[in-house]
């Protein structure tokens, strides 16, 4: 009798069993994720963010992808193009977008966040380029193990660092100045943009070491020839090569006005500018830029950055209540001591979006609205976006019971 009641009891609720499994299978797979990223040498790079509508909340769950084609772009940047393996989903991002890229090492997983290259219309793969840096743990492994065939983990699209496409009759200019692989966001704007927006025109100013070290030049070269009359690009080069570019020398203040006024591109005329490259040559253009008289709101900046791993000033030596509030309902969850905002969360079964782990995608940006906690620092948060109390969860610990909204 006693069984036939528990058959009767369990059988129903079976399903539900199932999938709480597989629900802390997720977890376990997520918290296993979060704190093996963290590991690394190297942390992922981060952007200097403009907090708008084209911020993009990343799922938590990565979706695998695998390698088709590895293209050796110079000597050292290489391109994976990446597809779904089963066909059937589009990649499905905007032109100058990111993604976060989950690589496993000796069965430790290690995200990164590497901008994608490729047009932004071509759905059913997507590109990302990946430059190698001296002793970065993941960039080396790329280069050196990864091939057409290995499988990776994906996240994303984020970050607005982007160039939408209009439906407008006005004729614009973008001005485009990059440094080393911070072509690779602009790759993908003037791929996407030349090809749908016929009243958008563009001058490139790209500044590499030396010829060799020009990423992306053959294409460069192509969309020149394909697009006449509405892409310019100037190289300049650190080392001369007369066979490439007159202009020789570091992307500095004076200097790039120098490009600037010998190629006759008035700075005053031109609608916005888009600037991506090393923190030198990003303070050299905004000064530059400035000093022409194209207002601030009018240029967009994405940096990479390497922002250290997450060591906090003040910790706290006891567990903490943390509040989570979302949609009208409130859930009290608990941080132990150096458990950060998102760990918690990720622990106590309570879904969270976040991407990179290391602060710098703001996906899992959320408001505090009581409490303290200590962040890594630095990290993506935009000055406006501190004055308004946001936090970002994966690089948060409390420091007293906390009381958050999560979008």
């Amino acid at each position: 009798m006693l069984g036939s009641i528990r058959r009767f009891a369990f059988e129903p609720i079976a399903p539900v069993r199932r999938r709480l499994r597989a629900r802390v299978d997720v977890i376990s797979r997520d918290l296993r994720m979060l704190k093996g990223s963290l590991l690394g040498k190297h942390p992922p790079p981060f952007r200097e963010r403009h907090a708008s509508a084209n911020d993009v909340q990343v799922a938590a769950a990565p979706r695998v992808v695998r390698v088709a084609s590895v293209i050796r772009e110079s000597a050292d940047c290489v391109s994976l193009v990446l597809q779904d393996p089963r066909g059937n989903e589009p990649f499905a991002f905007a032109a100058g977008q990111f993604f976060t890229v989950v690589v496993r090492i000796d069965g430790v997983p290690y995200r990164r966040a590497y901008s994608a290259s490729s047009s932004a219309s071509e759905t059913d793969s997507v590109t990302i380029s990946v430059k190698r840096v001296d002793g970065g743990l993941v960039s080396n492994f790329i280069h050196d193990h990864v091939v057409v065939g290995t499988e990776l983990e994906l996240l994303g699209p984020s970050g607005d660092f982007v160039v939408t496409v209009r439906e407008s009759d006005t004729a614009r200019t973008l001005l485009m100045i990059a440094g080393g692989s911070g072509i690779t966001p602009i790759a993908s704007i003037l791929r996407t943009v030349l090809e749908a927006d016929e009243r958008t025109n563009f001058v490139l100013v790209y500044g590499s070491r030396s010829s060799g070290d020009i990423i992306f030049k053959g294409a460069l070269d192509e969309l020149v020839r394909a697009y006449r009359g509405r892409l310019r690009v100037v190289h300049v080069l650190g080392r001369a090569d007369v066979t490439v570019t007159p202009h020789v020398g570091v992307l500095g203040e004076q200097e790039l006005s120098t490009v600037l006024d010998r190629e006759g591109v008035a700075i005053k005329q031109i609608d916005r500018c888009y600037v991506c490259g090393p923190e030198p040559m990003m303070e050299a253009a905004r000064a530059c830029l400035g000093a022409g008289g194209l207002s601030f709101e009018r240029i967009t900046f994405e940096r990479f950055l390497a922002p250290r791993p997450p060591a906090f000033d003040a910790r706290s030596n006891e567990p903490h209540t943390i509040k989570l509030r979302r949609n009208g309902r409130s859930l009290d969850l608990i941080a132990m001591p150096g458990q950060t905002l998102l760990e918690a969360a990720l622990a106590a079964g309570e879904p969270f979006p976040f991407s990179c782990t290391m602060g710098g995608c703001g996906a899992c940006k959320v408001k505090k609205l009581a409490g303290h906690v200590a962040m890594a620092e630095p990290n993506c948060l935009t000055e406006a976006e501190r004055g308004d109390d946001a936090v970002l969860a994966c690089v948060a610990c409390a420091l007293s019971d906390v009381e958050v909204e999560v979008p």
